[in-house]
């Protein structure tokens, strides 16, 4: 009966003391697997006011200045139209993240600059013959 109880109780000390269950994974307080999850789509910026753009692990769009914190914990330290940089909290590993701003497929051919609308005879054959010089 003696060499059961202790078996026992050998099983039982360490729940009784609170050590964790070496059969789980440990507790991510610092959110760090979700890092790479989300995304930055760049910022808006109105008068001296900007603000980012991120989209969770979840897909969630999530508004973001600087100084403000994320359900997550993590604070925004910079934010520029490229890149978003935050802290992830005391004694997380790594201490800050950034993410850079991802565009669309094919945003490199989009043209964001205005034509002179002077330069394109409107309505009239050029030319080639083609209506707006094409």
């Amino acid at each position: 009966m003696g060499v059961k109880r202790g078996a026992l109780l050998l099983i039982m000390l360490p729940m009784a003391i609170g050590m964790r269950d070496p059969f789980q994974p440990p507790e991510d307080h610092c959110h760090i697997a979700q890092l790479s999850q989300w995304r930055y789509q760049g910022t808006i910026a109105r008068a001296s006011r900007q603000v980012g753009l991120l989209r969770d692990a979840q897909g969630k769009w999530r508004r973001v200045e600087m100084n403000s914190q994320l359900p997550t914990g993590w604070r925004v330290v910079q934010l520029s139209t490229q890149a978003v940089e935050i802290e992830t909290g005391l004694g997380c590993e790594p201490a800050r993240w950034s993410w850079s701003r991802e565009g669309e497929p094919h945003e490199d051919r989009d043209k964001h600059s205005v034509t002179n609308v002077n330069a394109i005879s409107m309505g009239a054959k050029t030319a080639a013959g083609l209506v707006g010089g094409g």
